[in-house]
């Protein structure tokens, strides 16, 4: 190709913006002119470049959107560090069915059994599957929720949340809320059942999630959620139900729980088993709905 040619087909490139094209075109016509290939393959080659250059920009943009604190994936996991993790399960929410679904998921055990990492892990996986996805601990979201709500830009920021395929709230429970900020958080996971995904972590088990809304819980009656149309009480009770039945979970014991007490499963339901350290025992369960 002329140098005149060559010259204006960048040009061209650069006003069509196909950057991949502009840098990569003299390289590749000196390698199909050596290699005698016609100008379909060099073509072929040269959109090839632009395209897979398109799809790695749109993922950095999609992981940079998510906001996940650290990237951290499954290759760096020691899944056995944690033989009561049931890997295989793990793996196949990689696939992210369940987000189709609109189902959620849910990592409950004790801290340092890498939740937040499988979480991450998974977010990675859902981008990676063109997915948006968005990541929060639950205090940082509730942060997020009253600063709209103050601005009043809270339907603005409902709406943004409601476009992400799936919602990643880290560490619930860790930190108890007020009544109006667990009100803002509640109304999220109400909205995004059966039409959104969700992915919780959580030091507590379902049994003890009444603790993190609990100035939201009233004893007779209580406001209505302004969304919901349903009392703040009756709407934990059917959002806890509905958890548990549309819920991939996974419960596990820290490394350092091991050998001194767990959980046991009889029938349907979890006891404890006996074990030094009776005083704080690690809870180990297995659940999952699909």
């Amino acid at each position: 190709m002329s140098e005149p040619n060559t010259l204006l087909l960048k040009s061209n490139l650069k006003q069509l913006r196909l950057p991949a094209m502009h840098a990569e075109c003299e390289k590749l016509a000196r390698e199909a002119a050596a290699a005698n290939e016609g100008y379909e393959q060099y073509l072929l080659r040269l959109t090839e470049l632009e395209v897979a250059a398109r799809a790695a920009n749109v993922l950095k943009a999609r992981i940079k959107q998510a906001a996940f604190p650290v990237h951290k994936d499954f290759d760096s996991y020691d899944f056995s560090a944690m033989p009561s993790l049931n890997k295989p399960k793990i793996l196949e929410l990689a696939r992210g069915e369940w987000i189709d679904q609109h189902a959620n998921c849910c990592f409950l055990g004790s801290t340092g059994t890498g939740k937040t990492h499988l979480t991450i892990a998974l977010g990675l996986a859902a981008c990676r599957q063109n997915r948006k996805v968005r990541f929060f601990t639950a205090a940082s979201l509730v942060t997020y929720l009253e600063a709209a709500q103050k601005q009043y830009q809270l339907e603005r920021f409902l709406t943004q949340l409601d476009k992400t395929d799936l919602l990643i709230c880290d560490e619930l429970g860790y930190v108890s809320f007020s009544r109006s900020s667990a009100e803002l958080l509640f109304q999220v996971f109400a909205e995004r059942y059966e039409r959104k995904s969700l992915l919780l972590t959580s030091n507590l088990p379902f049994s003890e999630w009444a603790q993190i809304f609990v100035s939201v819980v009233p004893t007779h009656g209580g406001p209505c959620l302004a969304r919901t149309g349903i009392g703040l009480r009756e709407a934990w009770v059917a959002a806890n139900a509905r958890m548990c039945r549309r819920a991939a979970v996974e419960l596990y014991e820290s490394p350092a729980g091991a050998g001194r007490g767990g959980c046991q499963r009889s029938g349907s339901h979890w006891r404890r088993t006996s074990g030094a350290g009776s005083g704080s025992w690690a809870r180990r369960w297995r659940r999952s709905w699909m």
